[in-house]
């Protein structure tokens, strides 16, 4: 795989970048800014811009899970999102902001990592599997 790199005044993000991931295939990377917007780029250099998120906090970190795209939030949430920018589910994963996500190799799970001091294990389809660590400090 060769990504197209070029630059462009488009459909760039205005404020910083608080996470990006690529697709378990290559073809995709995705990012996500302060200025709550969501930025794909494929590898022929398309790029899908998306709007503001529906939810009243700011994006920290994103991951590839197949085809589904999380996004953790500030406020502790987790949004489910498909490759159009639509949000299928949302669910509260920690109190506090979500640091940081991974997924497994084969994108059947995920884990979080919370200012709460948690990290969770997580079904790709976001149902919480195992609390695997707990500290009294952001992780």
């Amino acid at each position: 795989m060769k990504l197209l790199i070029s630059e462009s005044n488009t459909n760039t993000h205005s404020e910083m970048i608080t996470g990006i991931s690529i697709s378990n295939n290559l073809n995709n990377i995705v990012s996500v800014s302060d200025d709550k917007q969501m930025i794909i780029w494929d590898a022929q250099g398309k790029v899908s811009l998306f709007g503001a998120y529906p939810l009243n906090s700011y994006p920290t970190c994103v991951e590839f899970v197949k085809d589904t795209i999380i996004v953790g939030f500030s406020d502790g949430n987790l949004a489910f999102m498909n490759r159009n920018g639509n949000v299928e589910k949302t669910i509260e994963a920690h109190k506090g902001a979500v640091i940081g996500l991974h997924s497994s190799n084969d994108s059947t799970c995920f884990l979080s990592f919370g200012e709460d001091g948690s990290v969770k294990v997580w079904s790709k389809s976001g149902s919480l599997r195992s609390q695997v660590a707990t500290t009294d400090k952001p992780i």
